[in-house]
C-alpha cells in the first residue's frame, strides 16, 4: 500500500490491525500508530467545519502522480470550495458531505491543480466514491 504525509508518498505494509491501532513497516522499520478521538477545544466550537474536529481525506495515488480523493463515507455533497482548473494547497477545504446530519469537510492531501471533479451539489454519494482528481506539480 502506499500512502501520503506531507505530501510524499511512502511504501507501507500493514503488518498488524486492530481497533484503534495498526502495525506497520516503511523501509523495514517499524512504526505503531493508536487512534484516539479528537475532540474539538472550546475555542475550535465556533470555527468553520473546516476548522473544528478531524479533517477527513481518503486518497489512492494514480501511476502518474495525481490523486484521486474518495469519500469517507456516504453522504450528499452540500457544498464545493474547489472547482476543476484551481490550484490547491495541502490542507484546502475542498467540499462538505453531510451524512448522518452532520457536515464532513473533505480536505487536499496535496497542493496542485483540481484536474477533474466527479460531484456537484446535491449529489448523493457513496462510500470510497472518488469526488475528484488532484494533479500534482501542475501549478
Amino acid at each position: 500500500m502506499k500512502i501520503l504525509v506531507n505530501g510524499e508518498i511512502f511504501e507501507v505494509e500493514v503488518l498488524a490491525q486492530s481497533r484503534g491501532e495498526v502495525r506497520f513497516a516503511i523501509d523495514s522499520r517499524e512504526y505503531e500508530v493508536s487512534f484516539a478521538e479528537q475532540t474539538p477545544s472550546s475555542e475550535a466550537t465556533s470555527a468553520p467545519a473546516s476548522k473544528a474536529g478531524k479533517k477527513l481525506t481518503h486518497v489512492a495515488l494514480e501511476e502518474d502522480g495525481s490523486i484521486i480523493v474518495s469519500a469517507p463515507m456516504p453522504g450528499v455533497v452540500t457544498e464545493l470550495s474547489a472547482a476543476q482548473g484551481d490550484a490547491v494547497e495541502s490542507g484546502q477545504a475542498l467540499l462538505q458531505i453531510e451524512a448522518m446530519k452532520m457536515q464532513n469537510g473533505i480536505f487536499a492531501a496535496v497542493a496542485g491543480t483540481v484536474s477533474e471533479l466527479y460531484v456537484s451539489v446535491g449529489d448523493e454519494v457513496s462510500d470510497e466514491q472518488p469526488l475528484l482528481k488532484i494533479s500534482r506539480g501542475k501549478r
